[in-house]
């Protein structure tokens, strides 16, 4: 403020000295005015001036919200299931359901064990089963003892019962072919024709096999697809085990053999009504 007072005061001196005829006082009172003009203009620009906004702090930055940190997931090992197994006490016969009117699938022999995938929920009498051969089929429960926990085996529903037809008949004449060597039971099997007789589910038969007596006896199955009994080679006894064919009823394969020598077997098996023996003749 003081300089503008001063500057007006220099001002002033200059006009009324430059001015024709001016005094002194006039040139004081010149300066007066003008001081207070600045003064006034001064004080003018100061009320007119923008109030300054006081700073303003910047804001405080919020940091972003962490992403949670992964838990690391141990995805469980599925605990392996225990095998449950089927294992025969005799021979059993094995059928497409879990009744005796269902058809044969497989003759399982004493000692034959199968891997259990089923049990039938109705009366839990019966076990399927997964043979060596690839077959799934129903084994009789008293026919066979259980390993494993059993708890962990599917409760199944029998197919539908197929409707009931009349067992075939083993009785007539049959082309058969029957082992001489038991170390090579199917290279050595001689054709015969023999005679099966039948009454009720007894059959017999008798016949010259390689130049010895053979005899035949055995009980059919209820369906009549399967034959258990002995067969006697020259007054040796054998163990018999005969099936028709699935898908032709008119071919049976089968085996003998010693039970307490098990490398001393053949094979038997034939055919009838135009059929030949099957190949291989040994099941």
């Amino acid at each position: 403020m003081k300089k503008l007072f001063v500057s007006a005061l220099i001002v002033m001196f200059i006009i009324t000295a430059c001015k024709p005829g001016g005094s002194a006082a006039d040139a004081a009172v010149a300066a007066l005015e003008a001081t207070r003009s600045a003064q006034n203009a001064a004080a003018t620009a100061k009320a007119q001036a923008p109030t300054a906004e006081p700073p303003t702090a910047a804001p405080t930055e919020v940091p972003a919200t962490l992403a949670p940190t992964e838990t690391a997931t141990t995805v469980p090992t599925p605990t392996e299931v225990p095998t449950v197994k089927a294992t025969t006490n005799s021979n059993a016969n094995c059928r497409f359901g879990p009744d005796k009117v269902f058809a044969l699938v497989e003759l399982l022999d004493t000692g034959t064990s199968a891997l259990v995938i089923g049990q039938y929920t109705a009366n839990g009498q019966w076990w399927k089963v997964r043979t060596d051969k690839g077959s799934e089929c129903w084994v009789l429960g008293s026919n066979v003892s259980i390993t494993g926990d059993t708890n962990l085996v599917a409760g199944l529903e029998s197919p539908p019962t197929p409707t009931p037809v009349p067992p075939p008949s083993w009785a007539g004449y049959w082309t058969t072919r029957c082992s001489t060597q038991p170390n090579n039971p199917d290279g050595s099997s001689q054709v015969n024709t023999v005679l099966f007789k039948q009454k009720g589910d007894y059959v017999t038969a008798y016949f010259t096999c390689g130049g010895w007596n053979i005899g035949i006896n055995g009980t059919v199955s209820a369906d009549g697809m399967s034959m258990s009994g002995q067969l006697s080679y020259g007054g040796t006894p054998y163990v018999l085990r005969l099936i028709r064919v699935p898908g032709n009823i008119n071919q049976f394969q089968g085996k003998f053999y010693d039970a307490s020598n098990p490398g001393k077997d053949g094979g038997f098996c034939g055919g009838m009504s135009g059929s030949e023996p099957p190949s291989p003749c040994r099941w």
